[in-house]
């Protein structure tokens, strides 16, 4: 995801595929090339030409007292969508964007109107959360000169009182890209999913394109953004290639699951699009991540439906000692069938769990388990538990990688040689070095090979590397005793 012109990369559940999205297919040789150089078989990746995602943004709609979701907001020269109306600690707000904030990944105090600020000149907000975004450095799973987050979503506090929470605005048609308000939708649940199942069905409601439905593609993605260095982390495209379902303006939509009589189960808020007939969301449960806990389901002035009598647990599993994410750990309520694994991202969530109170288990082979108790399901709420796990040691070479401390590369031509010399310096947490191995590619030709038999916790030294042709990279692998390898290449200078 490093790479120039590279959109998306996701995991396609059905066939166990890496999947990756380019721009063109001039870029797609630079991908297969340094998946070769992972190990990773043609047959396990595909490569797909897909448009660039953009941010959305601009056009108008109409007002609302009291607002809802769905409904055109307005901030210094721009309109967005409004995307839910939320109760949160700090108290009654909305959620809509990052990037339709008058700056991305900070708090600037953006004040909004609705629907334009020459309509209503009294603001209805003002922006009050806006996480900055972090790189790759201590966090692996953002691309090296990536800024990244889990979610393209701001909170705006609201003025006094021209909210109404729960509510989604309902159009007169569905995909027919009708503006005019016929009711609304009651988010009277929340959903705590990070991947969604492919092909099924989710709704959106934007003041440009109004109401419309797609089917869920490639999900929990690392998606770049056209035209920045931005890169967001596990989020979810929806597809209907027979309509338009997303246009400028309608970044900041609320995006649910339709659950019939007006009852919707709010999962995300979208922000881009691939062209017209494809979106990409956040899920609200990586919202909640950034944004804290948020309750955006309809007030109650009475005792809730019969037959809800359950409830949601979700979280994060991330390292005790780096805070990384860790990818399929077993997260499994005590004494239930009940259990699910985490994703890339760390996150995970238990649905449709019994209300009571119960004790919930993180475990992974290579880490000790940790158990919370006393977790309590409320009726139709999520609750959340994270867990830090620690690395226990298994095997010569234990759960720790080697390291590569330094990596330099030199060339000179002798008579009819290419002579790169190669010095190194190498580590190993566990003290269970076993190998150094330097090669020199000709683009896909290896042409030579060197490599150093090693032990203990550090070494270094050089390798030189001939070859009477051309060539034009290096790659450098430390090998550890338990079988671990950590590779890094670079242009031959």
């Amino acid at each position: 995801m490093s790479l120039r012109q590279t959109v998306f990369a996701a995991r396609d559940r059905e066939t166990g595929q890496l999947v990756i999205g380019v721009e063109h297919e001039r870029a797609a040789p630079a991908v297969q090339i340094v998946l070769q150089r992972l190990g990773v078989p043609p047959s396990d990746y595909r490569i797909e030409v897909t448009e660039p995602i953009r941010f959305l943004s601009e056009t108008l709609r109409t007002q609302h007292r009291p607002t809802i979701g769905g409904v055109q907001i307005h901030f210094s020269n721009y309109l967005c969508t409004l995307g839910f109306n939320v109760d949160h600690a700090e108290g009654r707000s909305f959620i809509t964007n990052s990037h339709c904030t008058d700056g991305q990944g900070k708090d600037t105090g953006t004040i909004y109107y609705q629907p334009t600020s020459s309509a209503d000149s009294s603001p209805i907000g003002v922006e009050a959360d806006d996480p900055p975004y972090f790189s790759g450095r201590g966090h692996p799973e953002c691309s090296n000169n990536r800024r990244c987050r889990y979610s393209d979503a701001a909170r705006v506090q609201y003025e006094a009182g021209p909210e109404n929470l729960g509510r989604i605005a309902m159009t007169t048609g569905v995909n027919s890209q009708s503006l005019d308000v016929s009711g609304s939708f009651d988010i009277t649940s929340q959903s705590a999913e990070t991947h969604f199942t492919r092909g099924s069905t989710l709704h959106k409601v934007g003041r440009t394109t109004g109401w419309t439905t797609g089917s869920v593609g490639d999900t929990c993605a690392t998606v770049n953004v056209f035209g920045s260095n931005i890169q967001l982390l596990c989020q979810t495209f929806v597809h209907n290639s027979e309509t338009t379902i997303s246009g400028s303006g309608d970044s900041g939509s609320p995006v649910f699951r339709d659950n019939g009589n007006g009852a919707a189960e709010l999962v995300g808020i979208l922000w881009g699009g691939s062209g017209t007939s494809t979106f990409l969301f956040s899920p609200l449960a990586n919202i909640q991540g950034e944004l804290g806990t948020l309750d955006a389901t309809t007030d109650r002035t009475s005792a809730p439906p019969a037959g809800e009598v359950s409830g949601s647990i979700s979280g994060r599993v991330t390292g005790s000692e780096t805070g990384d994410p860790i990818q399929d750990v077993t997260v499994s309520v005590d004494g239930t069938t009940y259990a699910v694994t985490t994703g890339s991202d760390g996150h995970y969530s238990l649905t449709s769990v019994p209300t009571g109170t119960y004790s919930v288990t993180a475990s992974k082979i290579g880490y000790d388990p940790v158990t919370k108790t006393d977790v309590l399901v409320n009726e139709g709420t999520t609750t959340f538990v994270d867990f830090a796990l620690t690395e226990e040691s298994s095997g010569p070479g234990g759960e720790r990688d080697p390291v590569i401390g330094s990596f330099d590369v030199s060339s000179r031509t002798t008579g009819p040689w290419l002579r790169v010399t190669v010095q190194w310096s190498v580590s190993h947490p566990d003290n269970a070095l076993e190998s150094v191995r330097s090669q020199l590619f000709d683009g896909l030709t290896l042409v030579d090979t060197v490599t150093s038999s090693v032990s203990g916790g550090s070494a270094s030294g050089e390798h030189e590397l001939l070859t009477r042709g051309t060539a034009s990279d290096v790659c450098l692998t430390v090998s550890d005793a338990g079988g671990k390898d950590v590779e890094q290449c670079k242009p031959l200078p």
